[in-house]
Protein backbone atom coordinates (compact mmCIF):
# COMPACT_ATOMS: atom_id res chain seq x y z
CA UNK A 1 0.00 0.00 0.00
CA UNK A 2 2.95 2.89 1.06
CA UNK A 3 4.45 1.62 -2.36
CA UNK A 4 1.12 2.48 -4.54
CA UNK A 5 0.89 5.66 -2.26
CA UNK A 6 3.89 6.87 -2.65
CA UNK A 7 3.93 5.81 -6.66
CA UNK A 8 0.50 8.32 -6.61
CA UNK A 9 2.16 11.00 -4.75
CA UNK A 10 5.10 11.27 -7.23
CA UNK A 11 3.10 11.08 -10.49
CA UNK A 12 0.40 13.96 -9.27
CA UNK A 13 4.03 16.14 -8.06
CA UNK A 14 5.15 15.37 -11.76
CA UNK A 15 1.25 16.20 -13.12
CA UNK A 16 1.70 19.34 -11.11
CA UNK A 17 5.32 20.68 -12.27
CA UNK A 18 3.97 19.54 -16.02
CA UNK A 19 1.14 21.57 -15.82
CA UNK A 20 2.07 24.60 -14.31
CA UNK A 21 4.55 24.99 -16.93
CA UNK A 22 1.99 25.25 -19.30
CA UNK A 23 1.37 28.91 -17.67
CA UNK A 24 4.86 30.28 -17.60
CA UNK A 25 5.24 33.88 -19.00
CA UNK A 26 7.89 33.98 -21.40
CA UNK A 27 8.99 36.15 -24.67
CA UNK A 28 6.28 35.89 -27.55
CA UNK A 29 7.33 32.89 -30.25
CA UNK A 30 8.24 35.94 -32.79
CA UNK A 31 11.85 36.02 -31.50
CA UNK A 32 12.58 32.51 -32.43
CA UNK A 33 13.21 33.53 -36.11
CA UNK A 34 16.90 33.86 -35.94
CA UNK A 35 18.89 33.12 -38.70
CA UNK A 36 22.39 31.91 -38.94
CA UNK A 37 24.71 33.90 -40.99
CA UNK A 38 26.63 31.93 -43.58
CA UNK A 39 29.43 33.78 -44.67
CA UNK A 40 32.72 32.39 -44.31
CA UNK A 41 30.85 29.08 -43.22
CA UNK A 42 32.04 25.74 -45.76
CA UNK A 43 30.92 22.48 -46.00
CA UNK A 44 29.00 20.41 -43.58
CA UNK A 45 28.83 23.61 -41.44
CA UNK A 46 27.36 25.25 -44.75
CA UNK A 47 24.59 22.33 -45.22
CA UNK A 48 23.42 22.68 -41.64
CA UNK A 49 23.16 26.32 -41.50
CA UNK A 50 21.27 27.13 -44.91
CA UNK A 51 19.14 23.74 -43.58
CA UNK A 52 18.62 26.00 -40.06
CA UNK A 53 17.45 28.97 -42.04
CA UNK A 54 15.03 27.62 -44.65
CA UNK A 55 14.05 24.46 -43.32
CA UNK A 56 13.82 23.64 -39.61
CA UNK A 57 12.05 20.49 -40.02
CA UNK A 58 14.65 18.90 -42.38
CA UNK A 59 16.98 20.60 -39.60
CA UNK A 60 15.58 18.88 -36.42
CA UNK A 61 15.57 15.78 -38.72
CA UNK A 62 19.59 16.04 -39.39
CA UNK A 63 20.09 16.57 -35.82
CA UNK A 64 18.27 13.88 -34.23
CA UNK A 65 19.28 11.12 -36.90
CA UNK A 66 22.93 12.02 -36.18
CA UNK A 67 22.58 11.70 -32.50
CA UNK A 68 20.81 8.59 -33.42
CA UNK A 69 23.78 7.44 -35.25
CA UNK A 70 26.77 7.98 -33.24
CA UNK A 71 24.72 6.86 -29.92
CA UNK A 72 24.60 3.75 -31.76
CA UNK A 73 28.33 3.54 -32.97
CA UNK A 74 29.09 4.16 -29.15
CA UNK A 75 27.19 1.71 -27.42
CA UNK A 76 28.57 -0.55 -30.05
CA UNK A 77 32.28 0.61 -29.17
CA UNK A 78 31.53 0.40 -25.76
CA UNK A 79 29.71 -2.90 -26.02
CA UNK A 80 32.99 -4.60 -28.06
CA UNK A 81 35.16 -2.86 -25.37
CA UNK A 82 33.29 -4.12 -22.14
CA UNK A 83 32.32 -7.88 -23.41
CA UNK A 84 35.53 -8.84 -22.64
CA UNK A 85 35.98 -7.95 -19.47
CA UNK A 86 32.85 -9.13 -18.53
CA UNK A 87 32.72 -11.01 -14.54
CA UNK A 88 30.79 -13.71 -15.49
CA UNK A 89 30.31 -16.27 -18.25
CA UNK A 90 26.62 -17.23 -19.32
CA UNK A 91 27.36 -20.89 -17.97
CA UNK A 92 27.95 -19.71 -14.24
CA UNK A 93 24.54 -18.00 -14.38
Amino acid sequence: MKKNLTGIITSLFFIVINASSLFGEGKPATELNKKVKTEGLTGLNYFLATNYNDDRLMYALISTGSVIVLGLILTYIVGLVLKPHAAFNKEEI
